[in-house]
């Protein structure tokens, strides 16, 4: 890496540091660059432990929670409605440390029985119905 400039956001600055000087920049990345997500995906790191996300050595999640994260687009499933506003006033304080915020136009608690789109797929619950035979019956 060497001489290489680095480029960061911190506290909502744009620019890059070279030699250990911030030099402003007039833009940010572009939203839907192709670079987007690996910036996210970097700035997010360590999201999961912040809202208490538990997990086992091969990866199985056995916590109250679950997050799932794809760039900038994040769901965290919560076994209470009292904890999903927990678990968003979480992720709202680790943001906050980094000069971030979450949108409140975008963010919203919802049942899983009346679902929720993200990145093109509908997330619900469904009920398994009842299948002949299952029960006794016929």
């Amino acid at each position: 890496m060497g001489s290489q400039p680095k480029s960061w956001s911190v506290n909502g600055s744009r620019g890059y540091v070279e030699q250990g000087v911030l030099n402003d920049t007039d833009s940010g990345t572009p939203q839907g660059g192709v670079i987007s997500p690996l910036l996210a995906n970097i700035a997010f790191h360590g999201m999961e432990a912040a809202v208490g996300v538990k997990r086992i050595a091969r990866g199985d999640n056995v916590g109250k929670r679950a997050l799932v994260r794809y760039a900038d687009d994040i769901v965290v499933f919560c076994e209470t409605e009292e904890d999903a506003y927990a678990a968003k006033a979480d992720i709202g304080a680790w943001l906050q440390q980094r000069g971030l915020r979450l949108s409140e136009a975008k963010t919203r608690v919802v049942h899983l029985a009346d679902g929720f789109d993200f990145l093109g797929f509908n997330v619900r619950h469904y009920r398994r119905r009842k299948q002949a035979g299952r029960d006794g019956s016929c």
